[in-house]
């Protein structure tokens, strides 16, 4: 079974089209909005039964939850996004489901770039 990656975002007023068509071309590349600062991100993933391994751990490379594994940022700053391994299609794909819809976020398939979520 090949391992699925996507990237989770927040939403943006943008994000109106739902991903079924590419937004129109623009010479300005805006950043993605910030989910929150990492002790935020650990937070709120905590509610979907995702954290790290170690839980003495202040800053975790890798969280693990129901059939996914998400990859932290290095950076001291504001996340922007997450890097999202489906370990297990059935759980993994509920639980970023749930996690979007509750969240304001948003999925984004790397290969093709399609939102949704």
């Amino acid at each position: 079974m090949a391992l699925r990656l996507v990237v989770l975002m927040k939403r943006s007023d943008d994000d109106t089209n739902g991903g079924d068509a590419p937004a129109p071309p623009t010479c300005e590349v805006a950043a993605p909005p910030p989910i929150g600062s990492l002790r935020e991100v650990l937070d709120t993933l905590t509610k979907y039964n995702t954290g790290p391994e170690n839980t003495d751990d202040l800053a975790p490379q890798f969280l693990f939850g129901p059939g996914i594994t998400v990859q932290m940022p290095l950076c001291d700053g504001p996340v922007t996004q997450l890097l999202v391994t489906i370990v297990e299609e059935e759980l993994g794909w509920s639980v970023l489901a749930r996690i979007c819809s509750q969240q304001h976020w948003k999925m984004v398939d790397p290969e093709t770039g399609r939102s949704f979520g």
